[in-house]
C-alpha cells in the first residue's frame, strides 16, 4: 500500500531547513555551494524570509509552502509544484521557473525581473502588483489570474494564454504579445500601445485601454452576433 505523503514536514525536518536557509546561516556558507533540495517532498513547508539564493528545486514538491519575502535569486525551479503557495514579496530575479506549477500561487509584489516562467502554469495566480521586467512568459498559462498594477515592461508574453485575466493599470510597455490570448482579459487603465496586440488573439469581452478596440460597451454587444477570436487588425485599432 502507497503511504500518502505528509501535507507539511515533520518538526525536526522544518526545524533543520529553517536554520539551513536562515540568512545569517547562508553567509557562513560557500557562494559556490548551493543548496541542492531537488525533487524534494517540501509541502507546506515554512520558509519566510529565508535565503534560497541560486538553490536547486528542479521537481520540488511545495505545495501550499509559505515563501513569503524569502530570496530565490538565480534559483532554479523548473518542473517544481507550487500550487497554492504563498511567495509574496519574494524576490525570484532570474530565476527559473520554467514549466512550473503555479496554480492559484499567491505572488502580491514578487519580483521575478529577468525570469525565465516559460510555459509555466500560473492559472488564477495573484500578481498584483509585481514586478516581472524583462521576464519570459512565453507560452505561459495565465488564465484568470490578477496582474492589477503588475509592471511587465519588455516582458516576452508569446503565445501566453492570458484569457480572462486581469491586467487592470498593469504596465506593459515594450511587451511582446504576439499570438497571445486575450480572450475576456480586461486591460482597462493598462500602459499599452495599438501595435501590441495587432498579433494578439482578442474577442468582444476583451477590455483594452480606451481608444482601443475592441472594448464594446453593453449596449453594442446585443447589436451584433459574437465573433470568434481572431488576430486583431491594424485597421480596427482607432481612438474613438
Amino acid at each position: 500500500m502507497t503511504v500518502p505523503l505528509p501535507a507539511e514536514p515533520e518538526a525536526d525536518v522544518q526545524a533543520a531547513l529553517t536554520a539551513l536557509t536562515r540568512p545569517e546561516s547562508r553567509t557562513h556558507v560557500d557562494r559556490r555551494i548551493d543548496l541542492d533540495l531537488h525533487e524534494l517532498h517540501l509541502a507546506g513547508v515554512k520558509l519566510d524570509g529565508a535565503d534560497l539564493t541560486k538553490a536547486d528545486l528542479r521537481g520540488a514538491t511545495l505545495t501550499k509552502a509559505s515563501l513569503s519575502k524569502a530570496t530565490l535569486t538565480g534559483a532554479v525551479l523548473c518542473g517544481a509544484t507550487l500550487e497554492g503557495a504563498d511567495l509574496s514579496m519574494a524576490i525570484l530575479a532570474r530565476a527559473v521557473v520554467s514549466t512550473a506549477n503555479l496554480t492559484k500561487a499567491f505572488l502580491y509584489k514578487v519580483t521575478l525581473e529577468k525570469a525565465d516562467a516559460a510555459r509555466a502554469t500560473l492559472t488564477g495566480v495573484d500578481l498584483s502588483e509585481a514586478t516581472l521586467v524583462e521576464a519570459s512568459l512565453v507560452g505561459a498559462k495565465l488564465e484568470g489570474a490578477d496582474l492589477s498594477g503588475a509592471v511587465l515592461d519588455r516582458t516576452k508574453l508569446e503565445g501566453a494564454n492570458l484569457s480572462g485575466a486581469k491586467l487592470v493599470k498593469a504596465n506593459l510597455s515594450g511587451a511582446t504579445l504576439v499570438g497571445a490570448s486575450l480572450i475576456g482579459a480586461k486591460l482597462t487603465e493598462a500602459n499599452l500601445q495599438a501595435k501590441q496586440v495587432v498579433a494578439a488573439q482578442v474577442d468582444e469581452a476583451t477590455l483594452m485601454p480606451a481608444g482601443l478596440y475592441p472594448s464594446v460597451t453593453p449596449a453594442c454587444r446585443h447589436e451584433s452576433s459574437r465573433v470568434p477570436a481572431s488576430p486583431l487588425k491594424t485597421s480596427e485599432l482607432r481612438n474613438r
